[in-house]
């Protein structure tokens, strides 16, 4: 039901009978603040992650708390680990936070986007407008290295990290199952390279969770995400 008496939760605006404001996550925004959220494209499962209802452990509590720093040092953040340690939860949950905030941030699957490169030819959409419209904002780049390689899919995405690198405009979170060694073999040094200094590097470990909810044994293997770069 939408609100005609509570301000706006963000930018403390107050609501009129032509634009009564909207309830999200038990507070109210304008139509305005609102449109954020809904440009965001995250994920209905991710949409109520947050820092709040995330588990934190022994094994993850650091991480966590310098992911909290994050917010308020304006970098970049690659978030590393292995199958269900809670990446895209925790880039989710920050994404949130800047939304609260009254920042803009987009969720882009890798996958996804792999998909709109391959597709751009016969939607007559350029790689640059592609690239473009994901170079100057706040984004989410989420599972990058989990899609299958090939010359053109590497040399996409070294057009996007290069244009950010150049540019330094917008924060970037980016989340992979590859510890950037592991970007490096897979796709190229010279991205790997490129994020290992624009990022601050968080390294998630533990147990999936998703398996541990079934009571099931740990199956990850291959890259595993370690500290080092």
């Amino acid at each position: 039901m939408r609100d005609l008496t509570s301000k706006c939760s963000i930018c403390n605006r107050t609501p009129d009978d032509r634009r009564p404001h909207i309830p999200i996550s038990g507070k109210v925004v304008c139509e305005k603040c609102g449109m954020n959220f809904d440009l965001s494209d995250i994920p209905t499962r991710y949409i109520n992650m947050k820092i709040e209802n995330y588990i934190i452990s022994e094994q993850n509590k650091e991480a966590i708390d310098r992911a909290k720093e994050w917010l308020t040092n304006g970098t970049n953040l690659y978030i590393t680990g292995l199958c269900g340690t809670g990446k895209t939860h925790l880039a989710c949950a920050l994404a949130q936070e800047m939304l609260w905030q009254g920042e803009r941030i987009k969720f882009i699957s890798s996958l996804e986007l792999v998909s709109d490169f391959r597709n751009s030819f016969k939607d007559e959409i350029g790689i640059d407008e592609i690239v473009g419209n994901c170079a100057n904002k706040n984004i989410i780049l989420d599972d990058l290295g989990v899609e299958k390689t090939s010359d053109f899919v590497v040399e996409c995405f070294d057009l996007l990290i290069d244009k950010r690198y150049r540019n330094g405009r917008g924060q970037m979170i980016v989340t992979s199952n590859l510890n950037l060694q592991g970007i490096a073999e897979k796709m190229c040094d010279r991205i790997a390279s490129r994020l290992c200094e624009m990022c601050d590097i968080i390294n998630l470990t533990g147990e999936d969770f998703r398996l541990k909810k079934k009571g099931l044994k740990a199956i990850n293997k291959g890259n595993a995400s370690q500290n080092d770069v």
